[in-house]
């Protein structure tokens, strides 16, 4: 049996307040099968599986019993109700019992339970021909072309070795060792230490003290990391730092020429050939990347367009989702996080884009019954495919788990909606410079990367 409550006993917009009432008879009944159950494997000295006495079994099981069978109770009057009154809840409920009377127990017929959860929201979708989505639209110069063939130049920059102080932009190797305090730390010291002078991999005071140093000279600096460091055991200390100077390597730049060409797979046609095969990779990567701009840009426009309540417990479980996968990545770069460092609340707005997103996009593939072809889930999979060395390998390695399977799926999907959105929005032609594209590429792709 169920019942509501005062709809003003309500404190968020989705949330549903009710009681389920349990008969104690349906808890005894409930109580005798799981023992029954039990007494199967139950090991008890003097009698053999399966034949101990039920008197038995409750005085070693029968606190156990009652716990499971009543949980069972309980369950089956919760779905029930919530069947009944057409809830579909949006995360797990909040189920306590009801105050009741100093009755001896053997007097209590039924127990009452109160419930509380969040409900999904009804996703009013709105028209789509009101709805404007930015295309992205570019152009591919000889510009372009140039500005990627000095970046595949640089790529293969070769380190020559010179006896004169390190500068700014040199291949280096030292050793070093930092103490906080006379201690040392984790990762505070290595030795034959390689990396390219302020290009990042250090801290930029680190690389001022190696900048002007040579080959076999040693120094002592005391050197302050930033507040906002991210390994929390070095943001604001006062680090000192023995560091020795191996090498020096001065960066030179190949030439253009056939022979670059040919490092590129090219054995005729020299550098035209590979300016033409430069040019047509770019406007392919340029034209894939316009694509998902404007889905993005669809997508976006369709959720600014949407007023639906969220739930609560949604963007929670999310937040934590988030603050987790960021900790496990963080780690694996060696930095150590709590939940001091990392709180869930600091994914909160984040959270709510991809509920939302994930609600509507639902919707939208209920109502229109979408389903991704094979087709393509296998050109998102090529798309991912094309960073890899062996393209055709890394696609039937992803696949053929199912897992994987499913996230290029619930991209194709994604993908199906902002075409659905884009069949009848207004549209708007921005033109978005190639360099810019080609950054979008380094953050990721789809929606995913923008929530």
């Amino acid at each position: 049996m169920t019942s509501e409550k005062p709809q003003a006993d309500k404190v968020l917009p989705l949330e549903k307040e009710f009681i389920i009432k349990i008969l104690m008879s349906d808890v005894d009944k409930a109580v005798s099968i799981q023992l029954k159950r039990m007494g199967k494997n139950a090991k008890i000295p003097g009698f053999r599986p399966g034949k101990v006495p039920t008197k038995v079994l409750h005085q070693n099981y029968g606190v156990q019993a009652q716990s499971e069978a009543m949980n069972d109770v309980i369950t089956i009057a919760y779905e029930k109700a919530i069947s009944e009154k057409k809830l579909i809840p949006a995360g797990p409920p909040k189920i306590n019992p009801v105050e009741t009377k100093n009755n001896e127990p053997s007097e209590i017929k039924e127990i009452e339970f109160n419930v509380v959860l969040e409900v999904m929201p009804e996703i009013n979708l709105p028209d789509r021909k009101k709805i404007v989505v930015k295309k992205s639209i570019c152009e591919v110069g000889d510009s372009d072309v140039d500005l990627t063939l000095d970046s595949l130049r640089k790529q293969k920059t070769q380190y020559i070795d010179v006896s004169r102080d390190a500068k700014s932009g040199d291949e280096i190797s030292i050793d070093f060792n930092g103490k906080i305090d006379g201690k040392e730390f984790q990762g505070g010291n290595a030795e034959n230490f390689v990396y390219v002078l302020d290009t990042g991999r250090m801290i930029n005071e680190f690389d001022s003290v190696v900048v002007g140093m040579k080959v076999g000279e040693t120094k002592t600096e005391k050197i302050n990391f930033p507040e906002d460091y991210p390994a929390k055991e070095l943001a604001g200390k006062n680090v000192e730092f023995y560091i020795k100077l191996h090498r020096v390597g001065e960066p030179k730049i190949p030439k253009l020429d056939d022979a670059f060409a040919k490092d590129f797979g090219i054995d005729s046609g020299g550098v035209e050939k590979l300016k033409k095969d430069v040019k047509e990779n770019l406007i392919r990567e340029s034209a894939n990347r316009c694509l998902i701009r404007t889905h993005n840009s669809a997508l976006d426009a369709l959720m600014a367009a949407t007023d639906c309540e969220l739930p609560k417990v949604m963007i929670t479980q999310e937040s934590q989702r988030l603050a987790d996968s960021t900790k496990v990545e963080l780690k694996s770069k060696g930095m150590n996080t709590d939940d001091k460092d990392l709180p869930a609340d600091l994914f909160k707005e984040r959270a709510e884009r991809r509920v939302k997103l994930g609600l509507v996009v639902g919707e939208i593939i209920k109502k229109e019954k979408l389903e991704p072809s094979d087709e393509e889930i296998s050109l998102i999979v090529d798309e991912m495919s094309g960073v890899y060395e062996d393209p055709v390998a890394f696609k039937k390695w992803f696949l053929e788990d199912p897992k994987r399977r499913a996230q290029a799926e619930a991209m194709a999907l994604e993908r199906g909606v902002a075409k659905w959105i884009l069949s009848e929005a207004k549209i708007e032609e921005v033109t978005v410079p190639v360099q810019e594209l080609l950054q979008d590429a380094t953050k990721g792709s789809e929606s995913e990367a923008k929530g």
